[in-house]
């Protein structure tokens, strides 16, 4: 017997509502700001400081940062380079 329901993505919950693979710029400098989902944020190459709810972190490559809605955060590439970051939004429903 075939199955005829139909799929809803807004059944799954949480779902990843953006994934991104982000090279900045040299110098890039962004934040505070902050998310109204959950992010994650995976730096993939490079160095600097990332600032998550008042804790400054160094940055380096395979570093992962989880952030609750509503958390503010910001990063700094190191000068003179840049940070490769992968980073996507997760939504519940």
């Amino acid at each position: 017997m075939a199955n005829t329901e139909r799929f809803s993505f807004e059944l799954i919950s949480p779902y990843v509502r953006l994934a991104h693979d982000y090279i900045t710029e040299i110098n890039k400098q962004l934040g505070p700001a902050y998310c109204v989902d959950h992010a994650l944020h995976y730096f993939k190459s490079g160095e600097g400081h990332y600032i998550v709810d008042g804790r400054s972190y160094a940055l380096a490559p395979g570093m992962v940062f989880i952030i609750r809605p509503g958390v503010t955060f910001s990063f700094t590439a190191k000068r003179g380079t840049r940070l490769h970051m992968l980073y996507s939004m997760l939504t519940a429903s």
